[in-house]
């Protein structure tokens, strides 16, 4: 069963980040029905296709036991075993919430890292999220990207044509989402011009 914790961690600003661990989310959890009392499930990350890290675990009834294998700084795999409690919130219209309390500051989350040998919330493993330590333009681009793949679209920011609409996509929706594009990307051509000394 593969692991984690064999290479060095990636920083990006002065603070590690969620998207730099693997997590388990107790939404996609109960999404995926992996959450039935007495259930044994497999599970595994993976990144472009390639398997990176499994884990095993059995659901109880009030927690989730994890069985793992855990490397540090390049040394020998060891087995780790971890209980993790659940926690049930009501919801408004009947039925209930499902959540983790995190092993380390027992408060209710719902997803769990994977950022040294035990599972913990970000918070105890001070983990933040890239687009928190992002720049203004860092932000507009990754929103400029993320309208032209709704487009389908070139993910060029320099390629001004955006082809037809995609199917299924109402009329109008494209429409507004050629003029956010537009008013995105004219902002991130006045801050590159900023940067650049260039008046536009």
């Amino acid at each position: 069963m593969g692991g984690w914790g064999s290479g060095n961690r990636i920083r990006i600003g002065t603070r590690d980040i969620v998207e730099r661990h693997h997590g388990l989310d107790v939404r996609q959890l109960a999404r995926k029905n992996c959450l039935q009392p007495g259930s044994i499930i497999q599970w595994a990350w993976f990144e472009n296709g390639k398997q990176t890290a499994s884990i095993s675990f059995r659901v109880q009834e009030n927690n989730i036991d994890l069985s793992y294998q855990h490397r540090a700084n390049n040394r020998e795999w060891v087995p780790v075993q971890q209980i993790v409690p659940f926690d049930k919130t009501p919801c408004n219209f009947g039925g209930y919430r499902l959540w983790f309390r995190c092993p380390g500051c027992n408060q209710r989350v719902a997803i769990i890292y994977a950022a040294g040998k035990y599972f913990r919330c970000r918070h105890c493993y001070g983990l933040t999220y890239a687009s928190s330590q992002e720049g203004d333009l860092d932000r507009l681009m990754r929103k400029a990207w993320k309208i032209r793949r709704r487009l389908g679209a070139s993910q060029s920011l320099f390629d001004s044509i955006f082809g037809p609409k995609p199917k299924h996509m109402h009329q109008r929706t494209y429409t507004n989402l050629r003029i956010d594009a537009m008013r995105v990307e004219n902002k991130i051509n006045h801050i590159m011009a900023t940067q650049l000394g260039i008046r536009i």
